[in-house]
């Protein structure tokens, strides 16, 4: 018998990146419904975060993420993002990143304030 090869590490075509955010979603498409999770993870292609009650798999959903950083150390920011769900498991989700933008948030317009129950693991 001949030992198979083993590939060790990660495979992806895009370097993911931990990140603990704040996130809103909109289910667009035949699934209406919203929101709101953390953020685990994000890369240029795609986005992992959890929900208390996730989007189901397939679904078109528009986020928008609490960017931790100022615009010119004064503006804050939201990162929209479109995408489709391709993986849910449990309280997990991954989007696939299909647009995204930064956009000013209005000084006026306040943070979303609710906390989701949802925890990373």
């Amino acid at each position: 018998m001949k030992k198979a090869d083993v590939i060790h590490g990660d495979r992806r075509a895009s370097r993911r990146y931990a990140v603990d955010l704040q996130v809103q979603y909109r289910v667009s498409s035949l699934h209406e419904g919203a929101g709101y999770g953390r953020c685990a993870d994000m890369s240029s292609s795609g986005v992992s975060f959890v929900a208390d009650e996730p989007p189901p798999e397939g679904a078109q959903v528009e986020m928008t993420i609490q960017w931790p950083f100022l615009l010119q150390n004064v503006c804050p920011l939201h990162l929209l993002i479109s995408g489709r769900v391709v993986r849910s498991a449990g309280k997990r989700v991954a989007v696939e990143t299909s647009r995204y933008e930064f956009r000013a948030r209005a000084f006026a317009e306040p943070a979303p304030q609710r906390q989701t129950r949802a925890y990373l693991m």
